[in-house]
């Protein structure tokens, strides 16, 4: 993801005579998807915009040169209200309210449109108005052709299909699912030690059926942030869906001995939950094939 301009307020410059490892850099300052760092394209931009200048005291008073910064900055600082306001709104469970500030604030700055219309598509989606819910996510889409929010666009892709199945749209579904798989895919390569993005790619590829390689996402995702309890499950749900009940019931067992040494204890009710799940099919299965089998046999 790429920070609003106007949330910025320290500006730091690192440069070396020899390529940088971004990725190992940011590595020690949260999430990768939290970090705004200048590509090439944003380089290539600002080089555009400086003309050739190169700043020096010359340039003084420095107030002329800061006046556009603080013009945009107060419509960010606004929109950032707004933002809050809706988010409050949400808490309050008055959806139609925190719409109205969720388009403000894209209404009052433009880069906050695909977070803000995504916003407004998730309430859409959870109040079971799908044919908003579709819109709003288009919106967000669209406007992305302008602006580079990787995460937000993916998720936007997949609520959108989502949205789209439960409006029997199943067709158009599967192009916005095969587009989110793409962005978490590329994400997932980019960030390589980011858990998240491999966790909403499994998602992905389950809703497309492509169980093998949601299970693969999954598991990397539990190799990279074994606290996480959601991934131990879905990983664990890949092998609910294919009826591979054993290698299920062994992933729920590591789970559950992981919580225990790491003191966990919160988390191993559910995962218990899903072990006698699994243990129950396992042994229906089972049955039933006792049953087929005794059938068989019968004169």
């Amino acid at each position: 993801e790429r920070m609003p301009e106007w949330a910025r307020n320290t500006f730091v410059v690192v440069a070396a005579k020899h390529k940088l490892d971004i990725a190992q850099i940011i590595s020690g300052y949260g999430s990768p998807e939290e970090l705004w760092y200048s590509d090439e394209s944003d380089v290539n931009e600002l080089e555009g915009k400086a003309r050739g200048v190169i700043l020096t005291d010359d340039y003084a008073p420095v107030e002329n040169l800061l006046a556009p910064v603080v013009r945009r900055s107060g419509k960010g600082f606004l929109a950032d209200k707004y933002m809050q306001q809706a988010q409050r709104l949400v808490a309050l469970n008055r959806s139609r309210e925190a719409i109205a500030f969720y388009e403000k604030a894209a209404q009052t700055y433009p880069r906050l449109t695909t977070i803000a219309y995504s916003e407004i598509g998730f309430i859409c989606f959870r109040r079971g108005d799908f044919s908003a819910a579709v819109e709003a996510f288009k919106k967000a889409i669209e406007y992305n052709e302008q602006a580079r929010l990787g995460y937000n666009l993916a998720r936007a892709n997949f609520e959108l299909a989502a949205s789209l199945e439960n409006l029997d749209r199943g067709e158009e579904a599967a192009e916005y699912l095969s587009e989110s798989s793409e962005l978490f895919r590329k994400l997932a390569a980019e960030y390589p030690e980011t858990s998240e993005f491999l966790f909403r790619l499994g998602k992905v590829l389950v809703k497309m059926r492509d169980l093998d390689a949601a299970a693969e996402a999954f598991k990397k995702a539990v190799a990279l942030d074994p606290n996480r309890l959601e991934s131990h499950i879905e990983y664990a749900r890949v092998f609910e869906l294919q009826e591979r009940y054993d290698e299920g019931i062994q992933a729920v067992r590591n789970a559950i001995e992981y919580m225990k040494s790491k003191g966990f204890e919160e988390n191993i009710a559910p995962l218990r939950a899903l072990l006698e799940v699994f243990e129950f099919k396992k042994w229906r299965e089972s049955r039933g094939k006792d049953q087929q089998d005794a059938n068989t046999e019968s004169p």
